[in-house]
């Protein structure tokens, strides 16, 4: 909260206050973190911390997100672009898509 507090003084948000910091912490307690928590068990969803340069974030998503992309998709050694197995799924619909990620 002090870390939030002082970075209100700089943001030039006029609702960067104690209370309404507070409720933006309950509101992601009670509404986004049991989401993040359910596709953790699922093994969908990789806890990168922002805290790093972006240099580092950005290593670290690509490194979470490979092996996704090497499933999903398929090269062919003639370097046509890349597409989806004959078997595959079809894509779900974009309100469907499931988070795979959740910055700390």
């Amino acid at each position: 909260e002090a870390r939030l507090l002082k970075r209100g003084q700089t943001s030039g948000r006029s609702d960067d206050n104690a209370a309404t910091i507070r409720k933006r912490f309950d509101t992601f307690v009670s509404q986004s973190l049991p989401v993040i928590t359910h596709y953790e068990q699922l093994g969908k969803c990789h806890r990168i911390s922002a805290v790093p340069p972006p240099e580092q974030v950005f290593a670290m998503v690509c490194h979470a997100l490979e092996p996704t992309a090497r499933a999903s998709l398929s090269v062919s050694a003639a370097g046509q672009q890349p597409h989806k197995a004959a078997d595959a799924e079809p894509e779900p619909a974009a309100q469907e898509l499931e988070p795979a990620l959740a910055f700390a």
